[in-house]
């Protein structure tokens, strides 16, 4: 069990029997140095020491007992700022995280600079300065998320129409691309009638013999041609064979479009083929 009352001091005591300029002497020396060196200056013998031989566990006890007097000493002369910490905790809520957080860094700041101070509790306190930070952080996020979505909650409703995302398929896209076009097909024309009154320069004409005469034949056609006579014969059925293989034959311009149209169909069907597969 223990007590925030210090120990009663032993009446046998070595150090309790020095004056009172000499305990602070002795306490500051503890204050700044480890018990193993103090110890060792003590048991030194005069002039170098006073040549008292104690243990580190009464150097523990005897600085425990005068670091208790010290603290309730400076506690009774900041009485009045206490009061006032005090009171103005209780009037109004205190930041207790950010008065944490700089004894901390006060702490870590003080064991750096102390030339005795352990690695580990360097770590310790660098890790719980960390930690610190990192919740900093987070309550930062959580404010901004906070205000973020008080702010949509208060702007006025605004009615936008989205779409639905395009399903694009390159395939498809590639298909309805190569599929090979029609060929356009030659729009036919309605044959024309020559008019027997009209009749061009190179133009046959027919017509009926006429049936009043009396040797005419009704199965006979006359022919006329507008051309002049050619002492040649059998020159109308020449020009009607000719006429003949006119038509027969395509012209070679429309042959060279039609085969280059099949050329760049059968293409795009051969490169739809190796991208499906």
């Amino acid at each position: 069990m223990t007590t925030d009352q210090p120990r009663k001091t032993r009446s046998d005591s070595v150090l309790g029997k020095l004056s009172e300029a000499d305990q602070k002497a002795l306490f500051a020396l503890l204050m700044d140095e480890r018990y193993s060196l103090v110890q060792a200056r003590l048991s030194a013998p005069p002039p170098k020491g006073p040549g008292i031989n104690v243990s580190i566990t009464a150097l523990q006890r005897f600085f425990t007992k005068c670091m208790a007097a010290e603290l309730r000493k400076q506690r009774e002369e900041h009485i009045d700022e206490f009061n006032a910490a005090a009171k103005e905790i209780n009037s109004g809520p205190s930041p207790y995280f950010t008065i944490a957080r700089e004894l901390i860094e006060h702490r870590l700041i003080t064991l750096a600079g102390h030339p005795e101070s352990s690695a580990d509790s360097l770590i310790q306190m660098t890790d719980l300065l960390l930690r610190i930070r990192r919740l900093d952080l987070r309550e930062r996020e959580q404010s901004k998320q906070l205000e973020r979505a008080s702010a949509r909650a208060e702007a006025p409703n605004v009615h936008v129409r989205i779409h639905p995302p395009v399903q694009t398929n390159i395939k498809s896209v590639l298909a309805n691309a190569l599929t090979p076009a029609e060929e356009p097909k030659p729009e036919s024309q309605p044959a024309q009638t020559p008019d027997p009154a009209v009749t061009t320069p190179g133009q046959v004409e027919t017509r009926p013999v006429d049936s009043q005469s009396p040797n005419a034949d009704p199965r006979c056609v006359e022919v006329r041609s507008e051309q002049p006579a050619d002492p040649q014969p059998g020159l109308v059925t020449v020009l009607s064979e000719q006429n003949e293989d006119e038509n027969s034959h395509p012209n070679d311009a429309s042959e060279f479009l039609r085969q280059s149209t099949r050329s760049a169909n059968n293409l795009r069907l051969s490169i739809l083929h190796s991208i499906t597969q």
